[in-house]
């Protein structure tokens, strides 16, 4: 990353963005792109906007606060990672969606603090959708009945789901995952749940973005095809 200028950085850009285009579903309507930055500095953040994209992820509430006085006022910070809920109130300005909303208990404590604020905080609901022991995430009946009560959490708004895969070869697996998660997608969108609008679908990174989009993800998340 150290010898990373803006030039490089462009042509990465435009090779993601080009793989997303060229595997998509849906060549009218391409799934936005999120640059994963949390190994990232604020100078080499900075050299983003002028490229054209100003969606960044980062994972961890202590990184948003380091980076924000120093990079650009025009880029939208998404939290990626698993957010601890006493670490919500230093972040809750400063985020444009919240990608891993993955226990009630979560939902809870930003309900709380948003109605504290005056906000309304758009939310993924995250879904481990492999049943991984390490993963967070409720599972796949779990997401259901969550979704169900969201209007019990009138200053969340579910802007739609998240999942990240298992970390394996079998790209035939990896697509019934994809698969799975996009039928969710639609089956809740159809449901139309009161506080519920299915914008995003957010799943894909730099090892399987390409068959997230093929499966009609709307939104990946990609660090290292970009910046190691």
């Amino acid at each position: 990353m150290s010898n990373l200028n803006s030039e490089i950085l462009a042509q990465r850009l435009e090779k993601v963005k080009n793989d997303i285009l060229s595997n998509c579903w849906d060549k009218n309507n391409p799934p936005s792109l999120v640059a994963v930055t949390k190994t990232v500095d604020a100078n080499i953040i900075n050299m983003l906007p002028p490229l054209g994209q100003i969606d960044i992820g980062e994972n961890r509430a202590q990184s948003i606060v380091e980076k924000l006085p120093q990079i650009d006022k025009k880029i939208n910070i998404h939290y990626i990672g698993r957010l601890q809920t006493n670490k919500i109130k230093y972040i809750i300005n400063d985020i444009c969606l919240v990608h891993s909303l993955d226990r009630p208990r979560l939902a809870d404590e930003l309900n709380k603090q948003a109605l504290k604020s005056g906000l309304n905080i758009p939310v993924l609901v995250q879904v481990n959708i492999a049943q991984e022991a390490q993963k967070s995430g409720f599972e796949k009946n779990e997401a259901y009945s969550f979704i169900k009560k969201a209007k019990d959490y009138p200053a969340l708004s579910i802007k739609g789901l998240m999942a990240m895969m298992p970390f394996i070869d079998d790209e035939l697996q990896l697509a019934t995952y994809f698969k799975a998660m996009r039928n969710m997608f639609d089956d809740i969108r159809q449901a139309a749940y009161p506080n519920v609008v299915m914008e995003h679908l957010s799943m894909g990174m730099t090892n399987d973005f390409k068959i997230a989009v093929s499966e009609g993800s709307t939104m990946v998340r990609v660090g290292s095809a970009l910046f190691v």
